[in-house]
């Protein structure tokens, strides 16, 4: 572990060393010439009005759901859908093949052991998304989404001892691809969940309110705390964050394009932050903040801006590029009236080779990158075979695609058996040309083994059990003090208990009934047979109180009056 001043002294020295010897780590994209246009834009997913939706093509987002991330080798986009509770799946270039991640309470037919909305998303390693549920830290790594499906594994689980409590709000989830990790915001720490390990740790910095946590390929963590209102960077194995020169705020999420570019989407707009130079420009203004919000913003291999903005994604395609470096080295000489151009061609000790001086079709570094648009960018996709083609096509090649496909790029499916076409539940069978057949494995079934198999179909619970259809096959859950297979063994003390309960409930009606039975046969006596039982006995009561009424008279004394006359 070293200091906070031996940090600083080298990350110096290494941004001095890469200027001089003019390194560029951007992969292609020079900050200081690449521009976009706001005004030049195309929706690639969403509802054209902005308005929100919960169909399949449709989005409600907000600020608290703004998880956007895309997977560097195959285009795949994927966005949290926070207010439907789901996350959409679908590539850039062909936006109608998309797959719909559900995990809410109410829709939680991919992963019914959810139960709660999903708050972040990230791809990492190996093509997987990995999604969390932000509520009981339960976390998903799901395989090629688009291709195969729910074929994805949990990685933390709510019951699993001190993650009960782990949660993760939007943006608060990023994945280490070199040491195959995850990184979690929790409250105001970041934990770290290593799959070699399975330990879970936090890290020892305390933040304000972290909201959004993004990683490179240098293994350094940026860190937006919303609380300092600061982007803090933590280089690898360092416990000490450096505070980025930018203040633009408040910023809503962060991503990464390259090793040396920061993406920064802030209420105002996007900006790109060179981290080799300390630079920062905007790449997009918002031009209409008071009906557009820009939610989450991410550039793809054509280094065009992805953005979710105002429930849509939306493309910017870049506009403004650098100009191609040239090989040739001249040199000037100032003279009265002219100048002098010169090219000069190094040694080849130095490993540099004009295209001049390179076998035909190569150039550069020891000769080591081929004109072959075909090679230098593998435009062909899904196993298709590149033919350079300059005369008949603008695009100076040519695919030739493999069975089911078609596209310029070979990018359009239309093969009967996808992937995914059997839910990852079963094997695709071509019958004919139009026509498939899912097998599906045990426990599914349904045309494309969407459905589950219930085996409660036929199964009758006793005693008020209740039937649940689970681990390919079904069970009975009884109530208390019944048992077996179907419910229909009752345990010895409730057998106890309900005869008790029977006595008492016969000994009660039997006292009701009499007491009712009683009433009745006294009113029968009465008014229809005129035969009054307590007739002398009611006679008797009454001559007994005029007696005594009597008796009390003849004690009372007469009133006595007296008058009082004055004589004066």
């Amino acid at each position: 572990m070293t200091d906070k001043s031996t940090q600083h002294f080298l990350i110096f020295y290494t941004i001095l060393i890469l200027q001089f010897i003019n390194i560029d780590f951007s992969q292609g994209l020079n900050l200081t010439c690449s521009k976009w246009n706001a005004s030049n834009k195309t929706i690639i997913f969403g509802n054209s009005s902005n308005t929100p939706g919960n169909d399949d093509y449709s989005l409600d987002v907000t600020l608290n759901s703004t998880g956007l991330d895309i997977n560097k080798n195959n285009g795949d986009i994927a966005i949290l859908d926070g207010n439907n509770g789901r996350v959409i799946v679908f590539n850039g270039s062909n936006s109608s093949n998309i797959f719909v991640i559900l995990l809410n309470a109410s829709n939680s037919t991919n992963f019914s052991t959810i139960g709660y909305p999903p708050s972040s998303i990230a791809y990492g390693f190996n093509n997987s998304l990995f999604v969390s549920d932000g509520t009981s830290a339960e976390i998903f790594r799901l395989d090629y989404p688009l291709d195969y499906g729910i074929n994805g594994t949990k990685i933390l689980d709510r019951n699993s001892g001190n993650i009960t409590s782990l949660s993760s709000t939007s943006g608060g989830l990023c994945v280490n691809n070199i040491n195959k990790s995850i990184y979690i915001i929790k409250g105001k720490q970041i934990y770290q969940y290593t799959f070699d390990s399975g330990n879970l740790t936090n890290l020892s910095y305390v933040f304000n309110n972290p909201q959004s946590i993004v990683m490179n390929d240098n293994q350094s963590l940026f860190v937006y705390d919303a609380g300092s209102k600061s982007i803090k960077m933590f280089t690898l194995n360092s416990s000490n964050g450096i505070t980025l020169p930018f203040n633009k705020a408040p910023v809503v999420a962060l991503s990464v394009y390259s090793v040396n570019i920061l993406v920064i989407t802030a209420s105002d707009g996007i900006y790109l932050f060179d981290i080799m130079n300390n630079n920062t420009i905007c790449a997009l203004k918002n031009l209409n903040s008071s009906s557009t919000v820009f939610y989450n913003a991410i550039i793809d291999h054509n280094d065009s801006l992805i953005v979710s903005e105002s429930n849509t994604i939306v493309s910017y395609p870049i506009y403004q590029e650098c100009p191609e470096i040239t090989t040739q080295i001249t040199t000037e000489t100032p003279t009265p009236t002219s100048t002098i151009t010169k090219m000069t061609t190094p040694s080849n000790s130095t490993g540099f080779n004009p295209t001049d001086n390179c076998p035909s079709g190569y150039f550069g570094f020891n000769c080591s990158f081929s004109k072959n648009i075909c090679i230098q960018t593998d435009p062909c996709l899904n196993d298709a075979h590149c033919n350079v083609n300059n005369q008949t096509n603008s695009l100076g090649y040519s695919c030739n695609c493999s069975m089911g496909y078609n596209g310029t790029q070979c990018q359009n499916d239309y093969r009967l058996c996808k992937n995914y076409t059997c839910f990852a539940r079963g094997n695709c069978s071509i019958i004919n040309d139009v026509t498939f057949a899912c097998n599906c494995s045990s426990g599914y079934t349904g045309e494309h083994c969407e459905l589950s198999v219930d085996y409660c179909a036929n199964v009758v619970c006793q005693n008020q059990g209740v039937c649940v259809s689970e681990n390919l096959k079904y069970l009975c859950q009884c109530l208390s003090g019944f048992y077996g297979e179907f419910c229909e063994k009752q345990e010895t003390s409730a057998v106890v208990r309900a005869y008790a309960t029977k006595s008492l409930g016969f000994v009660a009606v039997l006292m009701i009934c009499s007491i009712i039975g009683f009433i009745l046969s006294m009113d029968l006596l009465k008014y229809v047979l005129k035969i009054d039982p307590v007739k002398t006995h009611r006679y008797n009561i009454r001559k007994a109180r005029i007696h005594t009424l009597k008796k009390t008279k003849e004690k009372v004394k007469p009133k006595c009056i007296q008058r009082v006359s004055y004589v004066p």
